[in-house]
């Protein structure tokens, strides 16, 4: 028995001998690897985010996920909570993205293959803030054959603005006027249904966002309206409307009631102003200031004048200053208006620009008696004066006369007295005449008057939404008015509440017509604005102008014009 298990168990060694000399060099005996996939069987992951990464905030997009080999559903899209991501009907397929906000945001996407392992892949997205564009107008604006509204647009986060007007042929054409100014021309009637309109459209930085905006326009009969500027008066204008910085004493930069002349004496050849300041409508600082200027455009307070030229009186307030000119003498003087129970009418003068005499007296009327008193040589050597009589009720009578005086034969500022007073038919129909300035045009051999007016729609004066006339006369009291104004407190190139005085030149070489007016603005206040007409081209629009409806004197309701951001400044001068 011993024999033979040697036996099994030589043989069993020789037989695991054969085996391992049967091994090749480099062979392993341990368990074989498992096999690589196939590389099509491999999971991939690919996003498609909105063109060029970018978008808008505000919008919708969608994130297109395309996922090979990996679990069902089993995806996922991260970001910042300000990008709004929400899952599509399949989570492997698509996504929404729809941002609050606007910034950089990394996104990740990721999914799970079938043994559970996470394939991802991280993007960045940029978002862009919502551009917008706010037209002035909104809803549908009448405009009169022959005459055109300017649209005033803001705008903010936009790459760019394109403006068309649509439909609107025949109708009308329009004019891009201004940075951020489109004018639109009334040329037909067209009756139809067809909706016509200037649209503004705003692109996006992302390159794809785009959003109109549009104001209707509707082409009526020729007439004449508050909220429409015929276009001829508009293209007389060689220099537009634009605003004239004026420092004042008080710091505020507010002021109204401007007069200006250019003056040739040994002292000065300078263009001088005078002006009230007139902070949120505080007649407490409405007191005469002065300032000169080159070219009667740039404006710095008169050097060595105090500031202002005449103090507050204890009882009212100072106000309406005008030039008076004696160039035999080479004096300049100041009128100007003193307000307690009366008018009173004074008169400083100077002759050097820096020393000014104690107001003298001229005449004195009731309260509201002489508002806006103005002083001109007629052809004859004898100045005359013009003002309104509101009465005892001021600012809420509609029964306004502008009245003259006649000075007694004297060219100097010291002996200057005014007769009795007549009355003149200087009337502007539909309108109440507000405050005034007369100049002798000796190179037309005619006075002119330029006088805001305010319309007579509401069965009491309220000394708001002036409007600037014009005016010609041969002998100061029979008049010739226009029906339309020269100036629009509607006019959209500024956010005007009213117009109010006006001082004007004319220059006989050039044939221009320099205005300086003062006007209230929402948000801003009061301010001075200056404008130069070709004076023959403004006559013949004034004369060829259509008339006016006591019906078309107050703009419709479709006529909206932005909301008011503050509260509503009042002119509180010459309230009973």
């Amino acid at each position: 028995m011993l024999r033979n298990y040697r036996a099994r168990v030589s043989l069993g060694f020789c037989a695991s001998v054969a085996v391992i000399l049967s091994c090749q060099s480099g062979e392993s005996t341990a368990p074989a690897k498992i096999a690589a996939l196939p590389t099509d069987s491999l999971p991939h992951l690919i996003v498609s985010l909105p063109l060029n990464q970018m978008m808008t905030s505000g919008t919708t997009e969608q994130i297109g996920v395309v996922a090979v080999n990996v679990k069902a559903r089993s995806c996922t899209v991260t970001g910042p909570a300000w990008l709004g991501i929400k899952v599509g009907a399949d989570s492997n397929s698509l996504w929404s993205v729809s941002p609050s906000a606007s910034g950089s945001a990394v996104l990740v996407t990721s999914c799970a293959d079938f043994r559970s392992a996470a394939i991802s892949h991280t993007d960045t997205l940029m978002v862009f803030n919502l551009p917008t564009v706010t037209p002035d107008i909104s809803g549908t604006v009448p405009v009169d054959v022959g005459d055109s509204v300017d649209i005033n647009y803001d705008s903010t986060d936009t790459r760019a603005i394109t403006v068309d007007c649509r439909s609107c042929s025949p109708s009308g054409t329009m004019a891009r006027v201004g940075p951020n100014t489109i004018r639109f021309y009334g040329q037909k009637t067209v009756i139809d249904t067809v909706h016509r309109g200037v649209c503004f459209t705003v692109h996006g930085f992302d390159g794809r966002y785009t959003q109109s905006q549009c104001v209707g326009v509707a082409v009526v009969g020729a007439q004449a309206a508050l909220y429409s500027v015929p276009m001829a008066i508009r293209t007389a204008e060689l220099v537009p409307l634009h605003t004239i910085p004026l420092a004042t004493y008080d710091g505020t930069g507010q002021s109204t009631h401007p007069d200006f002349l250019r003056i040739n004496a040994p002292w000065s050849t300078a263009c001088w102003l005078v002006y009230t300041p007139y902070a949120n409508s505080n007649g407490g600082v409405e007191n005469p200031s002065l300032a000169t200027s080159p070219d009667c455009e740039h404006f710095t307070p008169a050097a060595g004048v105090k500031a202002p030229l005449i103090s507050q009186p204890a009882d009212g307030y100072n106000s309406d200053p005008e030039f008076v000119y004696d160039a035999a003498g080479a004096c300049l003087g100041v009128v100007f208006r003193q307000v307690n129970t009366r008018n009173n009418i004074l008169l400083t003068r100077s002759c050097d620009g820096v020393k000014w005499s104690a107001p003298r007296l001229l005449f004195s009327v009731p309260n509201h008696s002489a508002i806006s008193p103005t002083v001109a040589a007629g052809p004859d050597g004898m100045s005359r004066v013009w003002y309104v009589d509101a009465g005892p009720n001021g600012c809420s009578s509609q029964n306004n006369v502008v009245k003259m005086r006649v000075a007694s034969p004297t060219a100097s500022l010291d002996t200057l007295q005014f007769g009795s007073e007549v009355v003149t038919d200087l009337v502007q129909p539909g309108y109440v005449v507000w405050h005034i300035k007369v100049r002798y045009v000796a190179e037309k051999k005619m006075y002119v008057a330029m006088y805001v007016a305010f319309p007579m729609t509401t069965g009491q004066g309220q000394c708001t939404n002036d409007d600037l006339f014009l005016a010609t006369s041969p002998d100061g009291i029979h008049w010739h008015t226009f029906q339309v104004p020269m100036l629009d407190h509607l006019d959209a190139r500024f956010s005007f509440t009213t117009l109010y005085r006006a001082s004007f030149s004319y220059n006989s070489a050039t044939g221009k017509l320099r205005t300086i007016v003062s006007g209230l603005e929402r948000y801003l206040g009061w301010g001075q604005f200056g404008v130069i007409h070709d004076f023959a081209s403004l006559m013949t629009a004034l004369n060829t102008s259509v008339t006016a409806s006591a019906s078309q004197l107050v703009a419709p309701r479709s006529l909206v014009r932005k909301a008011i951001a503050g509260p509503r400044q009042i002119i509180i001068e010459d309230k009973p």
